[in-house]
C-alpha cells in the first residue's frame, strides 16, 4: 500500500506522504518497521496514516500487520526542518 512514494530531500531516504489524523501530509518511512506505530489505511483512493500505542502496536504486528515510523524520528537531519524542541518531546515518549 503506497501513499505518494517520495524521497527526503535532506536524507535522500525513501518516504511515503500520508495523510495524518488532522488531515495534514505526513512523511513516513516508506520501509516497514519493528518500532513502528503507524498504520497505513487506504480509503476512496487516499493513503491515510494512523498512529496506536506500542501495546497496539506489538498486537497487529503479531497479527501479521506491518508498521511504519514517522520520518523525523529516524531522518538524520530532521532538526533542519522541524522544530528540535518538539521533536525530542515526542521522541522521548517512543523509546
Amino acid at each position: 500500500m503506497n501513499g505518494d512514494a517520495n524521497r527526503c530531500e535532506w536524507c535522500n531516504a525513501a518516504i511515503l506522504w500520508v495523510i495524518g489524523p488532522r488531515g495534514g501530509r505526513l512523511p513516513i518511512d516508506a520501509k516497514p518497521s519493528e518500532d513502528g506505530t503507524v498504520f497505513l489505511q487506504r480509503q476512496d483512493g487516499q493513503v491515510f496514516g494512523g498512529t496506536v500505542t506500542r501495546g497496539q502496536a506489538a498486537g497487529m504486528r503479531a497479527a501479521g500487520k506491518q508498521l511504519h515510523e514517522p520520518h523525523r524520528f529516524t531522518c538524520p537531519e530532521a532538526e533542519r526542518w522541524t522544530k528540535a524542541k518538539d521533536r525530542e518531546r515526542r521522541y522521548r515518549g517512543r523509546r
